[in-house]
């Protein structure tokens, strides 16, 4: 049994795994809930609204005249951030037994935080997923019908209805963006604007992680991560995390700007070891403490099911 005083914050796996790319970083965890870093577990959080679009007061000031005051509310949010951890066993025959050049010890950390990461990234998937603010496509887009252009002005339209805003983040799985990048009339544009700078390379934009980084004014954010929903032991079934859904969301990288959603989070992702004599080894463990919370509905917008 492990003594308390046995448990030490690993700092070198921490800036290990932190720095580690996690498959190019194809998580949309980040664009669609920025994190923001908070001092205490729980408090209050002050968050500015729609309002801000809300102006009504003259602007017209006469000379010597004093300026028209003006105002919005600040609503304060309360966060509450729960604790995520899990740990892995490495053993001191299993570190004897590995071959050059594979450290054990920073595998285990690298999969216990890219666990953690994952289940955050389910977290944030099914907050979205649960938006009423939604409409279905025309026509598949995996269809030669597809309409994906109208489909996507429309959901932009709708947005702006709602949130008086234009969104800035597009979420969209790999699935999604490979079935785009497969339609005859988006190769033909994108193998244009290929000819137009690098000709070599036209034979690249075949896949949805070649699509262009901004499109319909948003930010393109391709996550292809993809988790496994059955139980241990039992057989494997994977499925997309983002599932075959579009998002259309207004994401502010500042603690104090308007977004959709959140994270709060008051433990950045740590590493903590401790010995265990039996079997003999090390407890490898990742730490995360965080609350995924949406702050403004209105700021999604959900294509269903695009492909068929």
């Amino acid at each position: 049994m492990a003594k308390s005083t046995d448990v030490v914050v690993d700092v070198t796996l921490t800036n290990f795994v932190r720095e580690f790319p996690y498959a190019m970083q194809t998580f949309a965890q980040d664009d669609a809930a920025p994190s923001t870093p908070v001092g205490s577990f729980k408090g209050r959080f002050k968050s500015l609204g729609e309002e801000l679009m809300d102006v009504h007061v003259d602007d017209l000031a006469g000379e010597r005249a004093p300026s028209n005051e003006i105002g919005h509310d600040v609503s304060e949010t309360t966060y509450l951030c729960d604790e995520y951890r899990l740990r892995q066993l490495v053993t001191d025959k299993e570190q004897k037994a590995a071959p050059p050049g594979l450290d054990m010890m920073r595998q285990a950390a690298i999969n216990v935080a890219w666990a953690l990461k994952l289940r955050r990234e389910l977290r944030v998937a099914t907050l979205a997923a649960a938006t009423s603010n939604d409409s279905t496509p025309a026509n598949n887009w995996n269809a030669a019908a597809g309409t994906i252009v109208a489909d996507c002005n429309a959901a932009i339209t709708s947005f702006k209805a709602l949130f008086a805003i234009a969104p800035n983040t597009m979420i969209l799985g790999d699935n999604v963006a490979d079935a785009i990048a497969g339609q005859a009339d988006i190769i033909s544009l994108l193998q244009t604007a290929a000819a137009l700078q690098q000709p070599w390379n036209m034979m690249t934009l075949l896949s949805g992680q070649q699509l262009p980084s901004h499109m319909f004014g948003c930010k393109v954010s391709v996550p292809s991560i993809m988790h496994n929903t059955a139980k241990k032991g039992a057989a494997r079934t994977l499925a997309k995390v983002w599932g075959d859904e579009v998002y259309f969301t207004y994401s502010s990288q500042s603690p104090q700007g308007m977004s959709w959603a959140r994270t709060f989070e008051s433990i950045r992702p740590l590493i903590v070891r401790w010995r265990s004599s039996d079997p003999e080894g090390w407890y490898i463990k990742a730490v995360n403490e965080y609350e995924i919370q949406e702050i403004h509905s209105n700021a999604i917008w959900k294509l269903i099911d695009v492909l068929s």
